[in-house]
């Protein structure tokens, strides 16, 4: 079989197109794989209710980097507050495979916010991650507890799944 040098340039060229559309395909994928649909619980355990979530995003997933930047604003909103058992849906700004730290805020059972990283002697700079990967929705657990031994609030278990349960 015989190829000539129009019917060469017409495959190159059928075969560019191709390549194009699929490229804009993936820019138009990509912008939506911005923003991840969280559902965050606070576990049936827990004996603190969530009053505050601050995200600090750190890239890509599974590469760890000294955290740059600042922690943002509460993704807790209209004075949205998370209790033992319950949860609270939102949409985070984190693209895909890339994964954010997070710190929490929780009411003492007095009416007294404590911010879980200001306490005096607590050694962790965030409570736990938030991950952008395997789907476009994810479930976060935690379960927040006074340790017996030092009296901090802490988060004494978290969890970060795709898919909402």
């Amino acid at each position: 079989m015989k190829i000539t040098l129009n019917k060469m340039v017409l495959i190159l060229a059928i075969f560019m197109f191709g390549f194009i559309s699929c490229e804009d395909d993936d820019k138009d994928k990509d912008s939506s794989d911005d923003t991840l649909y969280v559902k965050f619980e606070n576990y049936n355990e827990s004996e603190y209710t969530i009053t505050g979530i601050q995200l600090l995003n750190m890239g890509v997933a599974g590469t760890y980097e000294e955290p740059v930047g600042e922690f943002g604003e509460n993704v807790l909103t209209d004075g949205q507050i998370i209790a033992p058992g319950e949860h609270a849906f939102f949409t985070l700004d984190i693209p895909s495979s890339h994964y954010a730290y997070y710190r929490l805020t929780v009411d003492d059972g007095n009416g007294t916010q404590i911010v879980l990283h200001e306490q005096l002697d607590y050694t962790e700079s965030y409570d736990g991650t938030i991950t952008h990967w395997g789907g476009g929705d994810r479930t976060v657990q935690v379960t927040i507890k006074t340790d017996i031994l030092t009296g901090l609030i802490w988060i004494q278990s978290w969890s970060d799944w795709v898919g909402i349960e």
